[in-house]
């Protein structure tokens, strides 16, 4: 990281994250959104998008300052297949994480950690402040083999770390009953965030069915009942063209919008 910018090496060094940053993020979110069309999905997901975005910015992280442009857009690129991936992973294991960000920040990290070494820039580029480079580059020397070693036992370590200390938390709440919320909460209309902070998160279209697969309205189709209710009656000189034009936009709701 660079804290300060006073030279022109730091002002070089953040330059080239920035840039770096901004290519592995658009890699992440077109690997994503193209694996879910391509996968049978056949529309553009904006979901995808922005997780495959955000998982190229968690793997070009450990690589930054250390890697050419085209590579941090390969390295982003790889880091959106590899969340699309484990996204499937942990959805067919039954794991619940509704939002991927076990996908997007431990696949992708991972890969992230693994892939600075391999694509760090060769030893003579001017940028190079480590002495050595990736593998791609310097394949003949032994210590981009040893630095892709400790990166594999630092992935070890962090897993285990995390694991050990989530372990003890986890069970905790589950013993104490607070892992998860009620069945009840989670099917209700308002949902989990109606039920924890008093309103919803997407105001403008939350679920359109319930967890029992029953159709419910959209708060844009209340909202305009809402507003329609509020409003007096359509005038018409003709009452019988009037009821003709509900009846043929299937009253109600309907009806009323298509007079108007």
């Amino acid at each position: 990281s660079v804290l300060t910018l006073d030279g022109v090496e730091n002002s070089v060094t953040m330059s080239l994250a920035v840039v770096n940053t901004i290519l592995a993020a658009s890699g992440g979110g077109l690997a994503a959104v193209l694996l879910n069309y391509v996968t049978g999905k056949q529309y553009w997901s904006l979901m995808q998008m922005c997780n495959g975005t955000i998982a190229g910015m968690v793997a070009i992280c450990a690589g930054a300052n250390t890697v050419y442009p085209w590579a941090a857009w390969l390295i982003g690129f790889i880091g959106g297949v590899v969340y699309y991936g484990w996204s499937k992973i942990v959805s067919s294991c039954g794991i619940d994480d509704p939002i991927d960000a076990g996908a997007v920040h431990f696949g992708a990290g991972a890969w992230g950690v693994i892939a600075v070494t391999l694509f760090a820039m060769d030893k003579e580029a001017p940028l190079n402040q480590y002495g050595m480079g990736g593998i791609f580059y310097d394949a003949h020397d032994r210590l981009p083999w040893i630095r892709l070693g400790w990166a594999l036992l630092g992935l070890l370590v962090i897993c285990s770390w995390t694991a050990a200390n989530m372990f003890f938390c986890f069970f905790i709440l589950k013993k104490t009953g607070h892992l998860r919320v009620e069945d009840e909460v989670i099917a209700s209309d308002g949902g989990l965030d109606k039920h924890e902070h008093g309103e919803f998160a997407y105001v403008l279209e939350p679920h359109l069915y319930t967890p029992s697969g029953t159709p419910r309205q959209s708060m844009s189709q209340l909202a305009m009942q809402e507003l329609l209710a509020g409003m007096p009656a359509p005038k018409s000189e003709a009452p019988t063209s009037t009821a003709a034009g509900a009846t043929h936009s299937g009253g109600g709701v309907g009806g009323q919008v298509a007079v108007l």
